[in-house]
C-alpha cells in the first residue's frame, strides 16, 4: 500500500510518495496543490472495504462476501486523479448448476424438447435461450460436455428472415434451410466453430439459457 510523508523543498510543500514494498522503494514528490483525494469508498454492497487512505495513489481492496463475487475485474481499487479506479462492485454468484462465462450465467439441460419447451424452461428461471451468439455464448457450447450436442436457440424464422425472437434483431449468420417447415434453429459446436442450423419447432433438442451475471 502507498504511504505518505511530508518534506520541505527550495520549491514549497511537497509529499513524498513511498511506492512498492519497504525494500527496494521508490520514491516520488508531489506538490501538495496538486495532491487530489478521492471521495470517501469505506462501504460496498454486499462486501468490504479494507483501507482507510482517499489521497492519491492510495489502494484499498474489497472482500466480498459469501456468495458473492468481484463482478469483472479486480478486487483492488485505486485513487488516481480523484477518482477510485475502477472501483470493485460485489455480485451474486451464478446459481448452483449454473456456469459463469464473462457476463453471463449459463445453464444446460441435456433432456431433448421442443422449442417452445425450452423456451418456457429459460422464462421460468429468469432467462433467455440463446441468440445470435457472442463470445461468451461460444465458450459455454464449446466445453467438452456439450460440444457435438443440438441446443435450441430463440431464433426464429419471421418475414421471411431470421430473427431474435425477444428483440427482433435479424440474425446475420447464415443459415441453410427452407424456413418453410423448419422455422427455429438450433445452434451446435462442431469442428471447432459455430453452426447454426434449422430444425422443425416440435423436434427435441437440449436447451442453453442464459441470464446476465449478477442478477
Amino acid at each position: 500500500m502507498t504511504a505518505w510523508g511530508k518534506t520541505q523543498s527550495t520549491q514549497g510543500d511537497f509529499a513524498v510518495i513511498y511506492k512498492g514494498n519497504f525494500t527496494g522503494m521508490d520514491f516520488a514528490d508531489v506538490k501538495l496543490e496538486d495532491l487530489k483525494e478521492c471521495d470517501e469508498f469505506f462501504t460496498v454492497a454486499n462486501g468490504t472495504v479494507l483501507g482507510n487512505m482517499n489521497r492519491e495513489g492510495n489502494r484499498k481492496q474489497v472482500v466480498c462476501n459469501k456468495g458473492f463475487i468481484i463482478k469483472n475485474g479486480s478486487d483492488i481499487s485505486q485513487c488516481k486523479n480523484g477518482t477510485w479506479t475502477p472501483k470493485p462492485t460485489c455480485v451474486p454468484e451464478c446459481e448452483s448448476g449454473w456456469r459463469k462465462h464473462g457476463d453471463a450465467c449459463y445453464l444446460f439441460v441435456q433432456s431433448l424438447t421442443s422449442a417452445d419447451e425450452a423456451n418456457i424452461t429459460c422464462a421460468n428461471s429468469g432467462a433467455k435461450l440463446l441468440t445470435i451468439p457472442t463470445k461468451d455464448d461460444t465458450d459455454f457450447i464449446s466445453t467438452s460436455d456439450i460440444t457435438e450436442t443440438m441446443i435450441w436457440t430463440g431464433l426464429r424464422m419471421k418475414d421471411n428472415v431470421w430473427q431474435d425472437m425477444f428483440t427482433n434483431q435479424v440474425a446475420s449468420y447464415l443459415i441453410y434451410c427452407d424456413g418453410v417447415t423448419h422455422k427455429c434453429v438450433f445452434i451446435k459446436w462442431s469442428s471447432a466453430r459455430v453452426h447454426l442450423n434449422c430444425y422443425s419447432c416440435t423436434m427435441g433438442a437440449s436447451t442453453a439459457c442464459k441470464k446476465p451475471f449478477g442478477i
